[in-house]
Protein backbone atom coordinates (compact mmCIF):
# COMPACT_ATOMS: atom_id res chain seq x y z
CA UNK A 1 0.00 0.00 0.00
CA UNK A 2 1.08 3.38 -0.98
CA UNK A 3 2.48 5.57 1.83
CA UNK A 4 1.73 9.08 0.48
CA UNK A 5 -1.87 10.20 0.32
CA UNK A 6 -2.93 8.56 2.98
CA UNK A 7 -5.73 8.76 5.53
CA UNK A 8 -6.36 11.68 7.06
CA UNK A 9 -4.54 12.17 10.38
CA UNK A 10 -7.61 11.65 12.90
CA UNK A 11 -5.61 13.28 16.33
CA UNK A 12 -5.97 16.84 14.00
CA UNK A 13 -8.25 16.01 11.54
CA UNK A 14 -7.12 17.31 8.30
CA UNK A 15 -4.24 15.70 5.56
CA UNK A 16 -0.61 17.61 5.66
CA UNK A 17 0.52 18.14 1.56
CA UNK A 18 3.73 18.50 0.78
CA UNK A 19 3.55 22.89 0.66
CA UNK A 20 4.34 22.65 -3.35
CA UNK A 21 1.27 20.84 -4.32
CA UNK A 22 -0.75 24.57 -2.89
CA UNK A 23 1.72 26.24 -5.48
CA UNK A 24 0.86 24.16 -9.09
CA UNK A 25 -1.41 25.64 -11.43
CA UNK A 26 -3.47 23.15 -13.07
CA UNK A 27 -4.13 23.49 -17.11
CA UNK A 28 -4.54 21.00 -18.94
CA UNK A 29 -2.41 18.58 -17.33
CA UNK A 30 0.39 21.15 -17.43
CA UNK A 31 3.00 22.03 -14.62
CA UNK A 32 5.20 24.82 -15.93
CA UNK A 33 6.87 26.26 -13.00
CA UNK A 34 7.18 22.99 -11.04
CA UNK A 35 7.42 20.37 -13.99
CA UNK A 36 10.44 18.14 -12.48
CA UNK A 37 9.06 18.64 -9.10
CA UNK A 38 5.95 16.97 -10.25
CA UNK A 39 7.30 14.27 -12.39
CA UNK A 40 9.77 12.77 -9.74
CA UNK A 41 6.58 13.22 -6.93
CA UNK A 42 4.81 11.17 -10.24
CA UNK A 43 6.74 8.98 -10.63
CA UNK A 44 6.86 7.83 -7.16
CA UNK A 45 3.18 7.81 -6.45
CA UNK A 46 1.35 8.12 -9.61
CA UNK A 47 0.18 10.66 -12.00
CA UNK A 48 -3.30 9.94 -11.14
CA UNK A 49 -2.68 10.07 -7.73
CA UNK A 50 -0.92 13.55 -7.71
CA UNK A 51 -3.35 14.85 -10.09
CA UNK A 52 -6.36 13.76 -7.71
CA UNK A 53 -4.59 15.65 -5.03
CA UNK A 54 -3.64 18.68 -6.39
CA UNK A 55 -7.30 19.17 -7.91
CA UNK A 56 -8.53 17.95 -4.22
CA UNK A 57 -6.54 21.09 -2.87
CA UNK A 58 -7.67 23.43 -5.09
CA UNK A 59 -11.62 22.16 -3.88
CA UNK A 60 -12.34 20.58 -7.23
CA UNK A 61 -13.74 17.60 -6.29
CA UNK A 62 -15.29 16.93 -9.60
CA UNK A 63 -12.10 16.29 -11.04
CA UNK A 64 -10.20 15.03 -8.28
CA UNK A 65 -12.55 12.09 -8.28
CA UNK A 66 -11.81 11.61 -12.03
CA UNK A 67 -8.37 11.06 -11.31
CA UNK A 68 -8.88 9.23 -7.73
CA UNK A 69 -11.20 6.59 -10.10
CA UNK A 70 -8.23 6.28 -12.83
CA UNK A 71 -5.86 5.27 -9.59
CA UNK A 72 -8.62 2.70 -8.37
CA UNK A 73 -8.88 1.76 -11.88
CA UNK A 74 -4.65 0.96 -12.12
CA UNK A 75 -5.02 -0.58 -8.53
CA UNK A 76 -8.19 -1.64 -7.36
CA UNK A 77 -6.58 -3.36 -4.13
CA UNK A 78 -4.94 -0.13 -2.77
CA UNK A 79 -7.16 0.54 0.14
CA UNK A 80 -5.58 4.51 0.08
CA UNK A 81 -6.92 5.07 -3.53
CA UNK A 82 -10.31 4.35 -2.12
CA UNK A 83 -10.37 6.55 0.45
CA UNK A 84 -9.09 9.03 -1.39
CA UNK A 85 -11.83 8.55 -4.01
CA UNK A 86 -14.36 8.46 -0.81
CA UNK A 87 -13.02 11.99 0.47
CA UNK A 88 -13.42 13.67 -3.14
CA UNK A 89 -16.85 12.14 -3.23
CA UNK A 90 -17.51 13.18 0.16
CA UNK A 91 -16.35 17.30 -0.03
CA UNK A 92 -18.58 16.84 -3.20
CA UNK A 93 -21.44 15.67 -0.93
CA UNK A 94 -22.31 12.81 -2.52
CA UNK A 95 -22.57 10.53 0.33
CA UNK A 96 -23.47 7.30 -1.21
CA UNK A 97 -20.49 7.41 -3.40
CA UNK A 98 -17.95 7.98 0.05
CA UNK A 99 -19.73 5.04 2.10
CA UNK A 100 -19.28 2.99 -0.52
CA UNK A 101 -15.48 4.20 -1.29
CA UNK A 102 -14.93 4.01 2.20
CA UNK A 103 -16.31 0.47 2.41
CA UNK A 104 -14.61 -0.67 -0.04
CA UNK A 105 -11.07 0.83 1.66
CA UNK A 106 -12.00 -0.53 4.82
CA UNK A 107 -12.55 -4.61 3.00
CA UNK A 108 -8.96 -3.97 1.64
CA UNK A 109 -7.25 -2.76 5.24
CA UNK A 110 -9.58 -3.07 8.19
CA UNK A 111 -6.88 -0.77 9.69
CA UNK A 112 -7.07 1.97 6.89
CA UNK A 113 -8.53 4.63 9.11
CA UNK A 114 -6.61 3.93 12.11
CA UNK A 115 -3.04 4.19 10.42
CA UNK A 116 -2.21 7.65 12.57
CA UNK A 117 -0.65 8.93 9.73
CA UNK A 118 -0.33 12.86 8.73
CA UNK A 119 -0.05 12.94 5.29
CA UNK A 120 -3.09 12.05 2.65
CA UNK A 121 -6.18 13.68 0.94
CA UNK A 122 -9.35 11.64 2.86
CA UNK A 123 -10.74 14.72 4.76
CA UNK A 124 -9.62 18.04 4.25
CA UNK A 125 -12.72 18.65 6.47
CA UNK A 126 -12.87 22.15 7.96
CA UNK A 127 -16.02 22.98 9.64
CA UNK A 128 -16.89 21.01 13.08
CA UNK A 129 -20.01 19.70 11.29
CA UNK A 130 -18.08 18.21 8.64
CA UNK A 131 -15.83 16.54 10.80
CA UNK A 132 -18.98 15.46 12.85
CA UNK A 133 -21.05 14.40 10.01
CA UNK A 134 -17.63 12.41 8.67
CA UNK A 135 -17.14 10.56 12.25
CA UNK A 136 -20.75 8.91 12.00
CA UNK A 137 -20.71 8.24 8.57
CA UNK A 138 -17.57 6.12 9.12
CA UNK A 139 -19.24 4.91 12.82
CA UNK A 140 -22.11 3.52 10.49
CA UNK A 141 -19.72 1.77 8.08
CA UNK A 142 -18.20 0.29 11.51
CA UNK A 143 -21.10 -0.70 12.70
CA UNK A 144 -22.60 -2.32 9.17
CA UNK A 145 -18.66 -4.30 9.29
CA UNK A 146 -19.35 -5.71 13.08
CA UNK A 147 -16.49 -3.29 14.52
CA UNK A 148 -18.53 -2.31 17.74
CA UNK A 149 -15.22 -0.48 19.18
CA UNK A 150 -14.18 1.67 16.18
CA UNK A 151 -17.89 2.60 15.68
CA UNK A 152 -18.50 3.46 19.22
CA UNK A 153 -14.93 5.74 18.84
CA UNK A 154 -16.08 7.40 15.88
CA UNK A 155 -19.62 7.84 17.57
CA UNK A 156 -18.07 9.61 20.45
CA UNK A 157 -15.82 11.97 18.01
CA UNK A 158 -19.04 12.90 16.06
CA UNK A 159 -20.68 14.06 19.32
CA UNK A 160 -17.61 15.88 20.15
CA UNK A 161 -17.70 17.61 17.38
CA UNK A 162 -21.63 18.24 17.55
CA UNK A 163 -22.54 15.88 14.89
CA UNK A 164 -26.93 16.94 15.39
CA UNK A 165 -28.51 13.84 14.42
CA UNK A 166 -26.73 11.13 16.64
CA UNK A 167 -30.31 10.03 17.86
CA UNK A 168 -30.18 8.47 14.25
CA UNK A 169 -28.21 5.44 15.64
CA UNK A 170 -31.99 4.33 17.28
CA UNK A 171 -33.33 4.55 13.47
CA UNK A 172 -30.74 3.77 11.33
CA UNK A 173 -30.49 0.17 10.39
CA UNK A 174 -26.92 0.00 10.03
CA UNK A 175 -26.69 0.72 14.14
CA UNK A 176 -28.99 -2.25 14.42
CA UNK A 177 -26.31 -5.05 16.27
CA UNK A 178 -25.28 -2.25 19.02
CA UNK A 179 -28.39 -0.84 19.83
CA UNK A 180 -27.99 -2.55 23.10
CA UNK A 181 -24.63 -1.55 23.86
CA UNK A 182 -23.90 0.05 27.43
CA UNK A 183 -21.50 2.40 25.91
CA UNK A 184 -23.77 3.33 23.39
CA UNK A 185 -26.21 4.51 25.53
CA UNK A 186 -23.82 6.74 27.44
CA UNK A 187 -22.67 8.06 23.81
CA UNK A 188 -26.43 8.29 23.05
CA UNK A 189 -28.97 8.18 25.78
CA UNK A 190 -31.80 5.69 23.90
CA UNK A 191 -35.07 7.32 23.53
CA UNK A 192 -37.76 7.03 26.05
CA UNK A 193 -40.29 4.53 25.97
CA UNK A 194 -43.63 5.68 24.82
Amino acid sequence: MSVWLQPFDLAHQRPIFPSFLKNIQVGQNRFPVKDAIFGRVAARFGRETLLGAVYYMKKNYGSAAKYFKKAVALEETNATYHVNLGAAWFSGKKMEQAVAEYARAMELDPDVFQHGTKVGVAAQIASPEERAQYSYLLAKIYAQKGDTERCLQCLRKAKEDGYHHMANVYKDEAFTKIRDNTQLHEIVPPPAPK
